[in-house]
């Protein structure tokens, strides 16, 4: 029995220090930019990889491994990838829209 408990635990203990080192190490490579920093991602014609794009931008900021503002800049949008970007920032506030100078 003790064996049985004391193999667990070595196991779970391997768990949790391979859990650690990957964060820390998901932590050297991509670190937390300062603030004021932004992400630029240029939505063209229909949008095809905009909200793909935009979702693995969310899903690092939910992992904390983010913290920029994403702005989705039309390059030329369609009024179908329009409605994406639009879309997007109102599922998440943090995105932004802007038009071209």
């Amino acid at each position: 029995m003790a064996w049985t408990l004391e193999c667990i635990l070595t196991v779970l203990s391997a768990l949790g220090l391979a859990a650690l080192g990957g964060w820390l190490l998901g932590r050297l490579l991509c670190p937390i930019p300062a603030k004021g920093v932004r992400t630029l991602v240029q939505g063209v014609g229909d949008g095809e990889n905009l909200e793909q794009t935009v979702r693995g931008l969310i899903w690092l900021r939910s992992l904390g491994l983010f913290s920029c503002s994403i702005e989705i800049v039309d390059g030329g949008l369609s009024a179908q990838g329009r409605e994406i970007a639009e879309r997007l920032s109102r599922r998440w506030p943090e995105i932004s829209i802007q038009n071209p100078p």
